[in-house]
């Protein structure tokens, strides 16, 4: 018998590979859709970037996305909700509806992943049940027992006061919102000089996100088509976390002891910053805008300026909370002209004594465990908030009803 030609067998053998690869793939997209039906996601969805980019909002967060472990997913219009939840309602006329603006400390991130954060504390991204909007969804309702409460959270991480402007005006149209609550302040850039405006620092910050560089560029491509390949890349990574988080607990959190007795760093503010300065009147600047455009549209509101580990009574601190204060003031993020702002917005709340823009600097004092990072809270912070934000809600809502 005449032997095949090298031609032939390296034809062969690509049509082999091909076969194995196409019935692997299937294999995997039949238990991707098996385990996913219910969620209305899709491997393109499950494959690609949590946030995307976005014409007016620069980016925001992927529709339908699934959390890895099912303890939340994005809707239809990226908040973050219960894993399934995915269709904004039909609104009643009974209904009361509450959308939450800000960025990650409002949607119910835990400690940052970069760094030593998450090593210190151990607390990774809250399920929905432990989030701002869904104990306040569960406050409000107890206090507003003849309505039907909704609480959407239209938050997204790295936002800046601009876009959660921007982010109301996308939605303004689409939905009554009975009540708005914003929480901003610390994300946003640092206006150093006068050349580039807010929206094109936050622009130049995106395109520098890891998913548009080696390798993820081209990684991403591929794993949002291929259902094979997105399980090998979720399992590593997952498996990696997974992985960090139990050898910090079996070893009782060396990075927590490491910083707690650390010698004691200081938080650095450079009085009379003028570039921090510039900074917190961009800041007002957008909050005045923010605020103008929800009174005119007659939509109760406050916006909160929020807290910060930098600015925490460092005579209250728990263990934990020093570890991170250590840490934080080791880092380039302990910048003189960024404490200086973050001190500075919330003076200016109280100097300018604007009633719809609030200062939440009383958690500067707070006794109990408020920060898991440098700004995102405890499970009891997220409670005092909520409560505090009903209370707000309640006692706007009743004052209206009164003068109507």
């Amino acid at each position: 018998m005449k032997a095949k030609s090298f031609p032939k067998k390296l034809l062969f053998l690509a049509i082999t590979f091909l076969i194995f690869f196409i019935v692997i793939e299937l294999v995997f997209r039949s238990i991707f859709f098996s385990q996913h039906t219910k969620f209305h996601t899709s491997v393109f969805i499950q494959g690609n970037t949590l946030q995307m980019s976005d014409s007016l909002l620069v980016y925001r967060n992927r529709p339908y996305y699934l959390d890895y472990n099912n303890a939340y997913q994005n809707n239809e219009e990226g908040f973050k909700s219960f894993a399934g939840d995915t269709e904004m309602p039909i609104k009643s006329s009974n209904d009361f509806w509450v959308f939450l603006f800000g960025a990650s400390a409002m949607e119910g991130m835990g400690s940052n992943k970069d760094g030593e954060w998450l090593d210190i504390t151990g607390i990774n991204d809250r399920p929905y049940k432990e989030t701002i909007a869904y104990y306040l969804k569960n406050e409000l309702q107890k206090q507003m027992p003849e309505k039907h409460v909704e609480v959407f959270c239209a938050a997204n991480s790295g936002y800046t006061a601009y876009q959660s402007m921007l982010q109301y005006e996308r939605l303004k149209n689409k939905y009554k919102i009975d009540f708005a609550i914003s929480l901003d302040g610390v994300n946003e850039p640092l206006i150093i000089d006068t050349i580039h405006s807010e929206r094109e620092l936050i622009e130049n910050d995106w395109k520098q996100y890891p998913i548009f560089k080696a390798p993820l560029k081209y990684i991403i491509p591929l794993t949002s088509r291929l259902a094979f390949l997105n399980q090998i890349k979720q399992f590593l990574f997952h498996g990696k976390l997974y992985a960090r988080l139990q050898r910090a607990r079996k070893n009782n959190f060396p990075a927590q002891q490491k910083w707690m007795h650390a010698n004691e760093p200081k938080i650095l503010f450079n009085n009379n910053s003028l570039i921090a300065k510039r900074t917190t009147d961009t800041l007002f600047y957008y909050l005045k805008l923010f605020d103008k455009e929800l009174t005119e549209n007659h939509v109760p509101h406050i916006l909160f300026l929020q807290p910060h580990l930098a600015l925490r009574d460092t005579l209250l601190l728990s263990s934990t909370e020093k570890a991170l204060h250590n840490y934080y003031c080791s880092l380039s993020k302990n910048n003189g002209d960024y404490n200086q702002f973050l001190r500075e917005m919330h003076l200016k709340a109280k100097q300018e004594t604007i009633g719809n823009i609030q200062s939440l600097d009383f958690m500067d004092s707070n006794k109990q465990e408020t920060f898991v990072d440098y700004c995102h809270f405890t499970t009891s912070a997220n409670v005092q908030l909520s409560k505090l934000f009903a209370d707000s809600i309640i006692s706007r809502t009743s004052s209206s009803q009164k003068q109507q």
